[in-house]
Formats: C-alpha cells, sequence, structure tokens
C-alpha cells in the first residue's frame, strides 16, 4: 500500500477529498497536514478532524501548518465555503485534537524517515510544501 501525506486546506472540497481517501481502503495515510486557503488553518485543522472522524479513521494524524501565504495577500473563500470553511454545515468539535508538532517539521520528519516511500499529496494551497 502506498505511504502518503495529504496536505490541504479543508473547505468543502478538500473535506470531502479527505472522505474519499479514508474510505478507499487503499492508500497508507501516514498523516494529513492543513495550510490555510480556503480557511483558516484553524479551521482547516478542525474540520480535518471532522473528516477523519467521520470516515472512521480517528488514528491518522492531523498537523496543523502554515497560517498565511508566503507571497500574495490572504485570499477570502467564504462567499463559497463559508466561514467555517464546511457551508456553516454545524458538526459538533471534533474529539480529539491535532498533533503537536509543526506541519512543515512533520513533512521532513516522514520524508527523511521513509526516502523514497512517500507521496506528499499536496491539494490545498502549496505553503507548507514551499516552506
Amino acid at each position: 500500500m502506498e505511504k502518503i501525506i495529504i496536505d490541504c486546506d479543508p473547505g468543502i472540497d478538500d473535506f470531502a477529498a479527505l472522505l474519499f481517501a479514508v474510505r478507499t481502503n487503499m492508500l497508507d495515510i501516514v498523516g494529513v497536514t492543513t495550510v490555510a486557503g480556503n480557511c483558516t488553518v484553524e479551521n482547516g485543522t478542525i474540520n480535518a478532524l471532522k473528516a477523519l472522524e467521520l470516515a472512521g479513521d480517528e488514528t491518522i494524524p492531523v498537523y496543523k501548518g502554515a497560517a498565511k501565504a508566503l507571497k500574495i495577500e490572504d485570499v477570502d473563500a467564504t462567499y463559497v465555503h463559508g466561514s467555517d470553511g464546511l457551508g456553516g454545515i454545524g458538526f459538533e468539535m471534533p474529539k480529539r485534537m491535532p498533533e503537536t508538532e509543526d506541519a512543515i517539521d512533520f513533512l521532513v520528519r516522514k520524508v527523511a524517515e521513509y526516502p523514497g516511500e512517500i507521496t506528499i499529496v499536496p491539494i490545498g494551497a502549496l505553503t507548507n510544501i514551499a516552506l
């Protein structure tokens, strides 16, 4: 099974992608890293935890990453994704918290731990990858 790290900004689209990725049972998801993009990194991190919980996997660790883009002004996508990133659907808070290690440190550590074995799947803003 392929080892992957999903780097995302969980608004509505990445939330759905996380659900599908977990439920395929065809991927070894080593971790999920979050970044500001479709919503704040704080909301995106909560949304990633919610998606994993809803998909039935509370073992995949979630790491919070970059809160701001490196070069461009922040984009306000609330008109698409709502203030919480999920259109205000009203999920309860997740049962668990994100890991304390920073997303960038996690990415570097895991890639070094498994050289040539990890595929990073960036589906959100690329700030964590750039850093």
